[in-house]
Formats: structure tokens, sequence, C-alpha cells
């Protein structure tokens, strides 16, 4: 039997949010139809700033760098699959 990826998606923040502080939080939502999600990792220009393992997937970035980042949500599941989620800018 095959093990299908999960599913994830950065929820927040939005494309072209523009924030005025030094900390926000990111939400992803995930699922896997043939297993469960083990955990998610929230990446900013591709670096991991930050992980969630359970429901709400959620992670409170401080001290975040001025400028643009490109964020992202990658979600692995069970079997040690992962998937990643569209960017956002």
């Amino acid at each position: 039997r095959s093990n299908t990826p999960p599913v994830v998606s950065l929820v927040s923040p939005s494309s072209a949010t523009t924030l005025t502080t030094n900390a926000f939080s990111l939400t992803a939502y995930a699922t896997d139809l043939d297993g469960s999600v083990a955990g998610i990792e929230f990446l900013a220009n591709g670096v991991i700033v930050g992980q969630a393992s359970a429901l709400p997937y959620v992670f409170s970035w401080t001290n975040v760098p001025l400028g643009t980042h490109q964020l992202a949500a990658r979600a692995t599941d069970n079997a040690g699959l992962p998937a990643s989620s569209l960017p956002v800018l």
C-alpha cells in the first residue's frame, strides 16, 4: 500500500500582508487522508523558523528581521512523508 502525502496550506498571514511589528503568528492547516499529520514546520525564505506538533498549527514568530519574507508551511505525516504549502509573499 502506498502512502499519500499530507495536504498543507499556510492560512495566516495572507499574501502581501504588511506587518508593522517584529512579531506575528503563522497559522497552517494540514490533513492526511491515509494517516495523521505528525507535525508542521514554518519556513521563512526556505529556513525553518518554528514548528507545531498539534492542532491548532500555530507558531508565534518573534524578532522578525525587517524586509520581505517568503513564507511557507511543511507538513510531515506519520510515515515521514513531507509536503509543502504554496509560498506566501
